[in-house]
C-alpha cells in the first residue's frame, strides 16, 4: 500500500488551487523546495504524476486530478476529527455516530436526536450519511457506531433489531388527475412517471410487481438519490413519488397530496443495525435503547 503524508496531500491541494509551487509554498509558509519534495515523495509513493509541470504553467494530470477529490476528502474528514478531539478534550463530550440514508436523516432521526439531548446533553450525536445498501458496512469500518434504516442482508456481526414497518404511498400535485382519489392501486401506476428516492427501491418493488399482472405492471422512469428531489418533481407536476409514509412531514409541507397505495397494500421495514459480537460504549447503547423507545412511543406507519 503506498504510504502518504497529511503534509503531502495538503501541498498536492495548495499546489492545485494556486497553480503555483512558489504561491502554495507562501500559503504553507514553506519553502519552494520543500514544496517540491513533498510533492515529489507524493508521487512516487503513487507510482504516477499528479502535474504537469512547464516553465510557465503547472496543472494536473488527468491522475492527478482524480486523485485531487481523495485527497480533499481526507483533510476534510481530519479536520473533523479534530473538532471532535477538540470537543472531547474541553468538553468531556461523548459522541455516537449513527449512519442514516437520505429519508431518514432528513426526518425521523434528527428529531429522536433532539428528544434524547434533552436528557443526555453530555453525549452528541452525529449523522454519518449512508447510502442503504451501505449501512452495515458503515459499521464495520468503523465509520459508524449503529445505523437506523430498511431492513437488507447484513455483513457477518452485525445485529439486527426491527424498529418499525411504514406503508408505500404515493405524492401527487394537487393538480394531477389522482388528486381526487381516495387511495391508488399499484396497478393503476403504469401509464403515469413515477419517480422513486434511493437506487434501492425499484429492487424493494420486485415483490409487489410480480403480484400483479403483467399488463398491469408499471416501471419507475426515474430514480433519484434524493426524497426531496422527488418530492421536488412532484411540486411541479412533473412525476408521481412513492416514499414511505413516515416521510410525510416533508411532502405536506410543500402541499402534495398522499395517497394509500393498495392491492396490495405493501409496507418497508426500517430497522436499527449494531455491533453484535464488539462491546459497544454505554452512550452508544443508550442511544440505541432510546431509539427503539421512542419509536414506539410514537407509533410510526
Amino acid at each position: 500500500m503506498a504510504r502518504f503524508s497529511l503534509r503531502q496531500l495538503e501541498a498536492l491541494v495548495a499546489v492545485a488551487d494556486t497553480k503555483n509551487f512558489n504561491r502554495a509554498a507562501d500559503y504553507m509558509y514553506l519553502s519552494s523546495s520543500t514544496i517540491s519534495n513533498l510533492i515529489a515523495e507524493l508521487e512516487d509513493r503513487l507510482g504516477f504524476p499528479v502535474f504537469d509541470r512547464t516553465t510557465r504553467k503547472v496543472s494536473l494530470t488527468v491522475a492527478g486530478r482524480e486523485f485531487l477529490a481523495y485527497a480533499v476528502s481526507v483533510l476534510q474528514q481530519m479536520k473533523v476529527a479534530e473538532a471532535a478531539a477538540i470537543v472531547l478534550k474541553e468538553d468531556n463530550v461523548r459522541i455516537v455516530r449513527v449512519a442514516a440514508p437520505q429519508v431518514v436523516a432528513a426526518t425521523l432521526l434528527p428529531e429522536i436526536i433532539a428528544a434524547y439531548r434533552v436528557t443526555h446533553p453530555d453525549v452528541r450525536v452525529h449523522i454519518v450519511d449512508s447510502s442503504v445498501i451501505s449501512l452495515s458496512d458503515q459499521i464495520v469500518n468503523g465509520t459508524a457506531d449503529i445505523a437506523i434504516g430498511p431492513e437488507q442482508q447484513v455483513n457477518q456481526g452485525i445485529s439486527v433489531r426491527p424498529l418499525f414497518e411504514s406503508r408505500w404511498i404515493l405524492w401527487c400535485h394537487p393538480e394531477h388527475p389522482m388528486s381526487t382519489q381516495s387511495e391508488v392501486s399499484w396497478s393503476e401506476l403504469r401509464p403515469h412517471d413515477i419517480c422513486a428516492p434511493g437506487s434501492d427501491h425499484e429492487q424493494s418493488f420486485a415483490n409487489i410487481l410480480n403480484t400483479l399482472e403483467p399488463s398491469a405492471r408499471f416501471q419507475v422512469s426515474e430514480i433519484v438519490d434524493s426524497v426531496t428531489t422527488a418530492l421536488g418533481l412532484v411540486s411541479q407536476n412533473i412525476a408521481l413519488a412513492i416514499t414511505p409514509e413516515f416521510v410525510n412531514q416533508l411532502g405536506l409541507h410543500k402541499h402534495l397530496l398522499q395517497l394509500p397505495l393498495v392491492q396490495p397494500t405493501q409496507s418497508r421495514r426500517y430497522v436499527l443495525y449494531s455491533q453484535s459480537d464488539l462491546w459497544v460504549s454505554d452512550p452508544v447503547q443508550g442511544f440505541a435503547d432510546f431509539i427503539e423507545q421512542f419509536v414506539a412511543a410514537k407509533k410510526l406507519s
